[in-house]
């Protein structure tokens, strides 16, 4: 495990962690959903005009809550990049415990 000091982040990086993120919570949350309807939780899923509940609706989750929630985290991204970025300059970056491979990073001190 390294430390890593992150003073500013690229537009594109930061939008590939924002989907990764979004993506990620997406997929908890799709899972959970097709649990609960595993067990007879009210699991209603919106398809445009068609309603799906039960353990259909656990399984279009699984798939639909990752979509959504990674269209969102692009559009959190591009909204909040230019803040994150002026925030990283006020509190002069975010140290960040990593694991590197060698080669994957160019640091400039």
């Amino acid at each position: 495990m390294e430390h890593l000091h992150v003073k500013g982040i690229g537009f594109g990086s930061y939008l590939k962690l924002m989907l990764i993120l979004s993506l990620s919570v997406g997929l908890v949350l799709g899972a959970i959903l097709f649990i609960l309807s595993i067990f007879n939780g009210d699991v209603y899923a919106y398809i445009g005009p068609i309603q799906l509940t039960g353990v259909l609706a656990g399984i279009f989750s699984i798939f639909l809550s990752p979509l959504i929630f990674g269209i969102w985290g692009l559009i959190i991204g591009l909204v909040s990049f230019l803040p994150v970025k002026l925030t990283l300059k006020v509190i002069k970056g975010i140290k960040m415990n990593l694991n590197l491979v060698q080669g994957d990073i160019n640091t400039n001190d």
